[in-house]
């Protein structure tokens, strides 16, 4: 299903999730440690995965992901 949705979704630079790395991790998925989550009732320190879908490489730099929870 990982696959599918990455397949769908390859416009975009990054596919990220929230997760345990033990689980994901095999699909290529590894946590990074520099996302902020600027919403109400967020969790504190997310176990937040990425995954490169390009070249691209992921920021060094903080990260806000906007948006409503989920």
């Amino acid at each position: 299903m990982l696959r599918e949705a990455e397949r769908h979704f390859r416009v975009v630079p990054f596919a990220i999730l929230l997760g345990d790395p033990e689980v994901y991790g095999s699909s290529g998925y590894r946590p990074v440690g520099n996302i902020y989550l600027p919403f109400k009732n967020a969790e504190p320190n997310p176990v937040v995965l990425v995954k490169p879908l390009g070249s691209r490489l992921w920021p060094q730099s903080a990260v806000v992901i906007e948006g409503p929870p989920f």
